[in-house]
């Protein structure tokens, strides 16, 4: 049997949590027959990508696609008007709340008449539910546990924090709860990591620069505390990485760890001295750590990305 052909629109590839579920969704149904290609403006490509990725429209008209994917608010109107163009299937993958950032614009977006939605947390499944959306498919984006996982690298009293430059990630709040860690504990060592540059921060910590899977997931597996000072995520695959690899939590509640087993992951306040606090605390406590990396380990066993792409690739075919 034919399989289906899929378009999907995005701006850019990057290392993001929701780029890399995006990229994800599209290797693995290239890999399992189906058509698959992207209208992507900017082509650099920091994560392995197995499909065809243009910068015209024409490319995407010729490939014909049965289905055409949104995947954020400024390529929903491309991924409309060349559904409607060509008689094809309009869908929106919806990773995060947009209208926090973007407002009216992307409200007008979450109004077009899609044939079908695809979300990736229960939170974000109520709140297009709100908008009368009711063909919405909710699955929470998987890992590959053959890559994150712990590596018997282990190293006491390590922290690490993914030092994303985002004003509404709440980096500043993070910087400055390791500030606080290491002026109360100097014996603490603090990994930073992301795609550019060492943050500025006033202590001294290792940066480790445009981590790819294997090399991030080793640094996960090596930290006794995973920190994150975000009030805000689509999904917690930044909590649910560092789980898998034998890692505690420590993160402020931002919604997208809804559904995640209880005693997982240690919640803080959205609050410098709270966050440090709590990550010193998981340190200092064996147990209290333990119980959580072994809940966290089963749990993260649970989130698949073969289950994702199970899920996904049956609710696209319904929608034939």
């Amino acid at each position: 049997m034919l399989k289906p052909r899929v378009a999907i629109m995005s701006l850019d590839w990057g290392v993001s949590g929701g780029c890399r579920n995006i990229i994800d969704i599209g290797n693995h149904l290239k890999r399992r027959g189906w058509g698959v290609a992207a209208l992507c403006p900017n082509k650099k490509v920091d994560y392995p990508i197995e499909f065809d990725s243009y910068d015209e429209v024409d490319s995407i008209l010729d490939f014909n696609p049965d289905f055409v994917l949104a995947t954020f608010f400024v390529t929903a109107s491309w991924a409309d008007k060349i559904a409607q163009r060509i008689g094809a299937k309009s869908g929106y993958i919806v990773q995060h709340d947009e209208s926090i950032t973007y407002g009216d614009i992307v409200n007008k977006t979450y109004r077009v008449n899609w044939d079908f939605l695809i979300t990736i947390s229960p939170w974000l499944k109520r709140f297009l539910e709100g908008y009368g959306h009711k063909n919405i498919g909710m699955f929470m984006p998987g890992i590959d546990l053959s890559v994150y996982k712990p590596y018997n690298n282990k190293k006491p009293k390590t922290v690490c924090f993914y030092s994303r430059d985002m004003v509404r990630k709440r980096t500043d709040i993070g910087i400055k709860a390791l500030e606080i860690i290491k002026k109360k504990r100097p014996d603490i060592e603090i990994h930073t990591y992301d795609l550019f540059d060492k943050p500025k921060i006033n202590c001294d910590v290792i940066h480790h620069k445009g981590l790819q899977n294997e090399t991030m997931a080793e640094l996960l597996s090596m930290c006794t505390v995973a920190m994150q000072s975000t009030p805000f995520e689509g999904f917690g695959i930044m909590s649910l990485e560092p789980m898998a690899c034998g890692t505690a939590v420590v993160t402020p509640d931002m919604k997208g760890t809804e559904g995640f087993d209880k005693d997982t992951i240690l919640y803080s306040k959205l609050d410098a001295e709270d966050i440090a606090d709590r990550v010193i605390h998981l340190i200092d406590n064996d147990k209290q750590r333990k119980r959580r990396v072994k809940n966290g380990l089963k749990f993260a066993k649970t989130i698949t990305t073969k289950r994702m792409i199970d899920d996904v690739e049956s609710f696209i075919l319904k929608q034939l």
